[in-house]
This record gives C-alpha cells, sequence and structure tokens, in this order.
C-alpha cells in the first residue's frame, strides 16, 4: 500500500513562498501526529508505521520541490531526521513483511525459529523507533525545527523579492518538469538489475509526490489520467521491490546459521515467493511497454508544455 492521494488544494493567486510555507507545515505536522500514532497503544499495527513511512517521504518530497526556497543547511538536517525516522520505521516494516508471508499455520510450523527470531528483530526495531519518537518529544525537536525551518524561509523571501513575488500557478509546471525528465531517465529497468527497478521506483514516488503538490495548478485529466498511472506503477514496483527483498532475507538466513528444523519450509517459502516475483516481473513487463511510456511522456507534454509559453 502507498496511501491514499493527498492533492493540495492551492489557490492560483497566491505567491510560492506562500504555498511552500503552508505545505511544509502541514506535511511536518503530519509526520509528527503519524510517529505518536505509530508508537502509541498497538506495537503490532503495521499500518500505523506504514502511514508514518508514507508521511516521512510526503514531508521529504516538499523539501525536494521548493529546494530553491528553503535554506539549504535548514533542508539538509531536517531531510536527515526524516531519513532516519523512515529508517527505522523501515526495519519495523520490513519485518512485518516477512511475518506476513510466514502467517499461515502451515508456514509457522515449517519454520518456527526463524519466525521467533523476526519477531525479536521487529521487537528490537520497535523499541529504537520508541525511543527515537521519545527524543523528537523532548525538547520538541521535530516541532521546533519546523518552526525554525518557515521563519527562514519567510526571511529569504523577504531578502529575495524576485522569490517572493513568483506566483505559484506560473512557477509549477516548469518545476515539475524537473521531476518528469528524471522520472523518464529511469524509466527503462532492466528487469534483471534491482538496483535499476530500485531506482525507478525511488523517481516514481518522487514524480506522485510532487504531482499531489501541484495538482491544482493542472486540468482535471491530470489527476483522473496521470496519476493513477504513476500511482499503479509505484504499486508494482513496490510489490517487486518487496519480494525481492524477502528472497534476499531468507537467502541470507539459507546461507548462514539456521536451525535444521527450518531449512524445508524456508526452503519451500522461497520457491513459492520466486514464483511470486516472476509472475510480478511478467505482468510488470507487459504493462509497462514502450508504448505506454511514449504516451505516458506526450500526455505529460501535452499538459505541461502549454504552461510553459
Amino acid at each position: 500500500m502507498n496511501g491514499s492521494q493527498q492533492s493540495v488544494e492551492t489557490p492560483h493567486d497566491e505567491s510560492v513562498i506562500d504555498v511552500a510555507l503552508a505545505t511544509l507545515k502541514d506535511r511536518l505536522k503530519t509526520v509528527r501526529k503519524r510517529f505518536a500514532q505509530a508508537v502509541r497503544r498497538g506495537s503490532k499495527n503495521a499500518e500505523r508505521i506504514h502511514q508514518l513511512r508514507v508521511a516521512t517521504r510526503r514531508a521529504s518530497a516538499a523539501l525536494e520541490l521548493y529546494d530553491d526556497f528553503v535554506p539549504r543547511k535548514s533542508a539538509a538536517k531536517l531531510a536527515k531526521r526524516l531519513k532516519r525516522i523512515r529508517n527505522l520505521a523501515g526495519k519495523v516494516r520490513d519485518c512485518d513483511l516477512l511475518l506476513t508471508r510466514f502467517a499461515s499455520d502451515t508456514a509457522q510450523s515449517e519454520s518456527p525459529s526463524f519466525i521467533k527470531r523476526m519477531h525479536a528483530l521487529r521487537t528490537s526495531a520497535y523499541r529504537d523507533l520508541c525511543r527515537l519518537q521519545r527524543q523528537h518529544r523532548g525538547p520538541g525537536r521535530l516541532k521546533r525545527r519546523t518552526r525554525e525551518l518557515l521563519a527562514r524561509i519567510r526571511r529569504k523571501g523577504e531578502r529575495h523579492a524576485h522569490l517572493a513575488s513568483q506566483n505559484f500557478k506560473d512557477w509549477a509546471p516548469a518545476r515539475l518538469r524537473v521531476f518528469v525528465s528524471d522520472f523518464f531517465q529511469a524509466a527503462t529497468p532492466d528487469l534483471r538489475d534491482f538496483s535499476q527497478l530500485h531506482q525507478f521506483r525511488i523517481r516514481s514516488k518522487a514524480l506522485r509526490y510532487a504531482m499531489e503538490l501541484v495538482a491544482s495548478t493542472f486540468p482535471p485529466e491530470f489527476n483522473t489520467e496521470l496519476h493513477p498511472v504513476i500511482e499503479r506503477l509505484q504499486t508494482v514496483l513496490g510489490d517487486i521491490n518487496d519480494e525481492a527483498n524477502f528472497l534476499k532475507s531468507v537467502g541470507k538466513r539459507l546461507a548462514g546459521k539456521v536451525r535444521p528444523s527450518d531449512v524445508d519450509g524456508l526452503k519451500h517459502r522461497l520457491a513459492q515467493e520466486q514464483q511470486a516475483l516472476d509472475e510480478l516481473e511478467r505482468q510488470f513487463a507487459e504493462w509497462w511497454t514502450t508504448d505506454r511510456r511514449d504516451s505516458l511522456r506526450r500526455r505529460f507534454d501535452g499538459i505541461i508544455a502549454p504552461r510553459l509559453a
């Protein structure tokens, strides 16, 4: 799951700095909210962990979109904090995904020691996440960092009139074009190279979240026709990534110390998930064709180009 679409409703006559301030304030507030929810009453709630990771990605996307207006040092520090939260939450989620694949009674009986180990790793990762959340709550670090960031953006706007005077609806198309260009540069990955697939997934996420932030400046088909394609692409690539990570984790376990009672069960699960990965790759190759890619590029150009004139 990737979270529901969250387009930002923005009056077309607002300045970019005003929109950036409102967006970053909202995105970072959501991170704090999701962070608190992820560690409150229910360490087993995988969806809360997932929503925290989505919130950090959306906040990071806003920082990237508005990087011309955000002081570099402030952005770097905040991006580092968001990444740390996301990485710790990611460790918990990785355990959740592994355990999901061993949820059936048969799978649990086949690999009891492995499952016990995954639960222990999950508990440890969750404890680290809770510790980090307490640190952020202590002196109110994340909230204070947000206030400091917004204040610096305001001061930068006051010092640079050409930034403050830019209209959001006029600025958005050219900025989005950068994300679109990065996306299509990664859009022909070798399916046998997971590093290329991973980069394509990263660029599809960046484009999707950037699209959410500028959607109000484009016609309805931007959301109804283009966004669903990017969303589906991100979902499929995410599923492939999850399967690949599962195979890597179980394969690493089999190559190391593993109890004899777990070997057959892990090998059986490995074979099943390899079949699932092969099927996902086949479906992706059939769907993400050269024609579809070129058609999507033309549709983006057709929407963005007229607004750059």
